[in-house]
């Protein structure tokens, strides 16, 4: 079929780019899409408080370069909240932040709360947060 070297040469140098570019374009599909957590160090934050009704809001900034904030995810545990932030590299699911860089978050139906943690993967760290 094939009997020039030539033109196997150049199907097999094609075949090869193709697949590079497949693999290049998944990666980065994968990169924007991923969301992960931000340790303590890499967030900084503002206006914490929890109102009577049980809704605790705030706003946090990621501080690592590239990544936005897309939520939060918690844990109440022994009446301790444990939070942490959650952040990726792409803007699809970014949350809208505000001209100094933060994102407002909240979490409703919170009772009979004692104390706030941010939950990082080195330790959890007691946040402040304000009555009302």
């Amino acid at each position: 079929m094939m009997k020039s070297p030539v033109i196997k040469s150049v199907v097999f140098v094609v075949a090869a780019l193709l697949i590079g570019t497949m693999i290049t374009c998944l990666t980065l599909v994968f990169y924007n899409n991923h969301v992960g957590k931000l340790d303590r160090d890499e967030v900084t934050d503002i206006e914490l408080k929890i109102d009577d009704d049980g809704t605790f809001s705030g706003k946090f900034r990621s501080e690592v370069k590239g990544k936005r904030i897309t939520g939060i995810d918690y844990e109440v545990e022994d009446g301790n909240v444990y939070i942490t932030i959650l952040a990726t590299s792409g803007t699809k699911h970014a949350l809208t932040i505000n001209e100094d860089g933060y994102a407002a978050v909240q979490i409703k139906d919170l009772t009979d709360v004692k104390k706030f943690y941010y939950r990082s993967s080195a330790k959890d760290e007691e946040l402040t947060v304000h009555k009302g």
